[in-house]
Formats: structure tokens, sequence, C-alpha cells
């Protein structure tokens, strides 16, 4: 079970979801970054803010693209506590609403250690991947195999 947190301008909304990825599917996503379909390190923050929108409501146009993204670190707990949902969130120009794109870092990280500080800026890259759960609601998660510090970027 994971949480989606979904974002608006006003609030955070919850969903829990299965996630079934096999280990074969999950080595396939975190061999094939080499070639960045979409960085969004490049973009402005209002570009970054207006990408991640998109991807929410067509995630069928990113399905498999590799995406580089620069944003704020945010977990999230589930309502028992035991799994943390990760989030790179990103604010509009205004500061006043977020965008959050959720991610599983694959290979074997521990939460908190291997993870940033919550709040901190990042940079994530990995393959945008959707599914459908079992209310037939199509969630999605960027598979990272890529997490820097802002600060660390070359």
């Amino acid at each position: 079970m994971m949480m989606i947190s979904l974002f608006s301008c006003k609030k955070a909304k919850t969903v829990v979801v299965n996630i079934d990825t096999s280990k074969t599917d999950l080595d396939a996503l975190s061999a094939d970054i080499t070639k960045i379909d979409i960085d969004m390190t490049k973009m402005s923050v209002t570009m970054i803010y207006s990408q991640i929108f998109n991807m929410l409501i067509m995630p069928e146009e990113y399905e498999n693209k590799t995406i580089k993204v620069s944003g704020a670190f945010e977990v999230y707990p589930n309502e028992n506590g035991e799994i943390d949902c990760f989030t790179l969130t990103v604010m509009d120009a205004t500061a006043c609403c977020k965008e959050g794109l959720d991610f599983i870092w694959l290979g074997d990280h521990t939460y908190p250690d291997d993870y940033p500080e919550v709040g901190d800026e990042i940079t994530i890259t990995g393959k945008y991947k959707t599914f459908e759960n079992e209310d037939g609601i199509t969630r999605s998660y960027l598979y990272i195999s890529e997490l820097i510090p802002v600060e660390d970027r070359k």
C-alpha cells in the first residue's frame, strides 16, 4: 500500500493505493535513465509547476519518459504510519500553490537515514509510470535512480 498526495492551492488530498511492480520491472526502470526526455531543471518555476500539473492531468502523455526535476523534498505518512510517500513539490510563481510529484527511489534506501531533510531542495531523475488502482483511478510515480541535494549538483 502506498499513499498518494494530490496537491491543490488550498489543501492536500490523500488516497491509499496498491502498487504491484515486480523486481524485474524496477530493475528495468533503473537501468534506462541515460537519455533524459524532459529536463525541468532548465525551466522557470512557472514552467515546472505547469509541466507537473500537465503530468497529473494527462499522465498517459508522459508514460515511460525519463524526467529530471528539482524541487523541495516532502514526506507524507499513510494513515497507519507504516509507509511513507516521498514527494517533490514545486511552488507556483506567487508561492500560494504547489504541485507534487510522488516518487519511489529504486534500490536499498532507508528513510530517514538515506534521505534529505524535509524541505531540502533536491534534483531527481527517473522514469514516469502510471497504473490504475482497483477503483479504476490512474495514479503515477517517478521511479527514480538518482536523488541529489541541490547544493551537490554539478
